[in-house]
């Protein structure tokens, strides 16, 4: 059972990044993927191969033409809820000048970005991902916020590696696991 589902975790996992692959392949066709300064051209060739898939072996990414993808990621897990449009630009630019191919963040976020502790964590636009904490009620609000930073990273030539939701929130210390909660995820919502 534990294998099949750290399987499709992974899966989802995966699937979330060829979703968000799709809008950097129509900046490689603008031409906005091109980069001045100190990166070396090396660094950003990934995105002259085309999109992301499961290799046929299945042990790793590849690009469509076949070219192995170096995933060299920068993890900022709490970007949709601590950084502005402004701080989150500025910390791609800085990974893309470094040669980052990946930025790895998650939706719900680590700790309290679900509302009830909001004087402890800064959750900069004031939105939270689910309205009520209710995951069949995502506020749209939080979402766009999300789809932008999204949209920057992309700008960036940064793939997100996008975890949909932290593990507090599916195994709660109330259901035998070490997360404050609250549990929003279980085998059923998690499908729907």
């Amino acid at each position: 059972m534990k294998i099949k589902v750290k399987t499709q975790f992974l899966l989802f996992f995966l699937a979330i990044i060829l979703i968000c692959n799709l809008n950097v392949a129509k900046l490689s066709s603008d031409g906005r993927d091109k980069v001045e300064g100190d990166v070396p051209s090396e660094a950003l060739k990934h995105w002259d191969h085309g999109k992301l898939r499961i290799s046929s072996n299945g042990h790793y990414l590849e690009h469509e033409d076949g070219t192995a993808f170096f995933w060299s990621g920068g993890t900022v897990w709490a970007l949709f809820h601590r950084a502005t449009a402004d701080e989150a630009r500025t910390y791609f630019e800085d990974r893309k000048s470094k040669g980052f191919s990946v930025i790895q963040a998650c939706i719900t976020g680590p700790g309290d970005h679900l509302g009830e502790l909001k004087s402890k964590y800064n959750i900069v636009n004031g939105q939270v991902p689910f309205i009520d904490n209710d995951p069949e009620k995502p506020n749209e609000n939080f979402f766009t916020y999300v789809d932008m930073l999204i949209d920057i990273a992309a700008e960036n030539n940064l793939y997100m590696g996008l975890l949909p939701t932290w593990g507090e929130y599916v195994c709660d210390q109330a259901n035998g696991g070490w997360g404050v909660g609250p549990r929003l995820f279980d085998t059923d919502s998690a499908y729907t």
